[in-house]
């Protein structure tokens, strides 16, 4: 048995907070069992043909298109950034698409950090289910690993004085898989240890940290990241060669959970008897003498949380008894994480 109160429509109110799952996968048999895709892009100025050589399948069983990719791409997050500044020779904004800025500062607060989107371009796609609501800023981390620093093959993919940074392999086909990087810049000879990071900067941009002597920030931008979609493009040389062998990533997921508040207000005066069938005696429902005196307290153990058809939604028990006070009001909260 139990007593009933009418609750009013302020005494619910809803509020939500943040969880985060943190992943790490490393290597071809991980890549694709998170179903994480890496695809190469590139550039085409002409008319179109859909051609069977540029498509390629990802570990997620999707196949993706070369050329129709890099159109996508730039349309969704670079389509904006079509005029060069003057100062410093980067892509500024100048349209009014919408290219999900993860920043609110200028265009990036990563130096000048324009978007810029050259003609080859890689793209990791990371599945919704593994992102939640989207990569939280700050926790992502693409490492690079069984190479010295100061070793061409670092994956630091800087580019030389003559702009050329990837070198065509033994086949002589250019962005192919036999591909190699070219002789390291200075900047690279100045990082010590294996292996080389690149690091979410919280602000959209995928950089690769280092030493304070290679810049004023201490790193290079390497690529975008939009954090709500799981995308990650690489815009500074290529990355995909080692997708399946060395390359590891770490990010945490994002959750909202919001949480139905309700509150239960209990008056001094109400509810001050029990309902516990063991207070009444005989047939004719008479109270136990010890049950009726002045000094008499029962106790809260059950909220239960009732719809206007007074069909139970929710209970709610506390671990022990909570003795009802007749001298002041009472406030229990009930949370339903949804």
């Amino acid at each position: 048995m139990g007593a009933y109160k009418k609750l009013n429509k302020q005494d619910v109110y809803v509020t939500s907070y943040e969880a985060n799952k943190s992943y790490r996968i490393a290597g071809e048999t991980e890549f694709e069992d998170f179903g994480v895709d890496g695809f190469f892009t590139t550039s085409g100025s002409a008319e179109y043909f859909k051609s069977p050589f540029d498509i390629t399948t990802g570990n997620s069983g999707m196949q993706f298109n070369r050329i129709l990719g890099y159109r996508g791409l730039n349309h969704l997050y670079y389509s904006n950034f079509t005029l060069e500044s003057e100062d410093t020779g980067e892509k500024v904004q100048s349209g009014s698409f919408e290219n999900y800025l993860m920043s609110s500062i200028a265009t990036g607060s990563y130096k000048t950090a324009f978007r810029e989107l050259p003609d080859n371009a890689n793209v990791f796609s990371i599945p919704r289910k593994h992102i939640g609501a989207g990569i939280k800023p700050n926790t992502f981390i693409m490492h690079v690993s069984g190479a010295l620093a100061f070793d061409g093959y670092s994956g630091s993919f800087f580019e030389g004085a003559d702009g050329a940074y990837i070198e065509a392999g033994p086949d002589g086909i250019s962005d192919n898989e036999d591909d190699y990087i070219g002789s390291p810049t200075p900047e690279e000879f100045l990082r010590t240890g294996e292996g080389i990071e690149y690091i979410d900067d919280g602000e959209g941009n995928l950089v690769v940290s280092a030493s304070t002597a290679l810049s004023t920030t201490g790193s290079f931008k390497v690529g975008d990241i939009i954090y709500p979609h799981g995308i990650v493009t690489i815009t500074t040389g290529s990355l995909l060669t080692f997708a399946q062998t060395e390359l590891d990533m770490r990010w945490k997921a994002t959750q909202p959970i919001y949480t139905y508040n309700v509150r239960c207000e209990v008056k001094d005066h109400e509810m001050n008897f029990s309902q516990h069938p063991s207070a009444i005696t005989g047939s004719e429902g008479i109270l136990h003498n010890n049950v009726t005196g002045s000094t008499f307290q029962p106790y809260i153990t059950t909220v239960g949380l009732y719809n206007d058809a007074n069909e139970l939604l929710a209970v709610s028990k506390f671990s022990q008894p909570i003795p009802k006070s007749d001298s002041t009001e009472m406030t229990f909260v009930v949370k339903l994480d949804m």
